[in-house]
């Protein structure tokens, strides 16, 4: 019940209800409520951010294809070689960071996007024993892990995207 609650609740369906755990596990705090109500907030900024994103790369890309394709590939080319090339190096820096200590990169994380402090909570609180720290380092991981997928695969169409405009005369 507890893990339905709070899937209806990050997906904006309902808001987050206390409901007594069996067990010597207590309720939701209300330091936990207000915490994961900031996360929802974070989320829903970056979603919003994301899909406005996905947006407007769509529309400029479409603009620019009825223009000249191939002069299209060539400049697509470039901030996708350089994006793909960031994120990467990005992602190796984290994931050297975040496997020194985990720990002080997610507290470091935490003081970042949630600096009013309601991030910390005791051991035996509902909210431990549902995330406790391993779940956010293997989140963290696969997260990484896609992430570096996707960016190889941006930066190969990239690197496809500005030899084809490249060998198609893209300036004409």
């Amino acid at each position: 019940i507890i893990t339905i609650n709070l899937i209806e609740f990050f997906k904006n369906n309902q808001e987050l209800k206390n409901i007594n755990p069996e067990g010597d596990i207590p309720d939701f705090t209300v330091s936990e409520i207000s915490h994961l109500k900031d996360v929802r907030k974070l989320t829903n900024i970056l979603m919003v951010i994301f899909y406005s994103s996905i947006v407007i790369f769509i529309l400029f890309s479409i603009i620019q294809v009825k223009k000249n394709i191939k002069k299209f590939l060539k400049y697509f080319s470039i901030p996708l070689i350089c994006s793909g090339s960031i994120v990467l190096f990005l992602l190796i820096i984290m994931l050297v960071l975040s496997n020194l200590n985990f720990w002080v990169f997610f507290e470091d994380f935490h003081k970042i996007f949630f600096p009013q402090g309601n991030y910390t909570f005791s051991p035996d609180s509902l909210i431990i024993n549902l995330f406790p720290l391993g779940f956010f380092y293997d989140y963290f991981l696969k997260l990484a892990i896609s992430s570096a997928v996707l960016s190889v695969i941006i930066l190969i169409m990239g690197i496809i995207f500005f030899y084809y405009g490249k060998g198609q005369n893209a300036y004409k």
